[in-house]
């Protein structure tokens, strides 16, 4: 088992779309994630707030934490989180 300091370290950014926000999610400086609308539903929807974004994007940083490469958010974790959707 790998101590915390093994880990690379994760940075989450948000980004301004033409539409909206997004967020990126660098591992050791190098961008691995860069969403520009929202993940889990049909359509492209974008964030409405940055802080929408931020929320989402630190969902996503706390499961690459915990081990998961590809993180997904599904429609009920964005509901839990009050994010505005069409």
């Amino acid at each position: 088992m790998s101590s915390p300091d093994d880990k690379l370290p994760l940075q989450l950014t948000a980004i301004q779309t033409g539409n909206g926000w997004g967020y990126e999610v660098y591992v050791d400086n190098k961008l691995y994630i860069k969403q520009e609308n929202i993940p889990g539903v049909s359509g492209f929807q974008y964030f409405k707030t940055k802080e929408d974004a931020l929320k989402i994007g630190n969902l996503i940083v706390e499961k690459m934490k915990h081990g998961k490469k590809f993180p997904a958010v599904s429609l009920e974790e964005l509901k839990t989180a009050g994010i505005a959707m069409k």
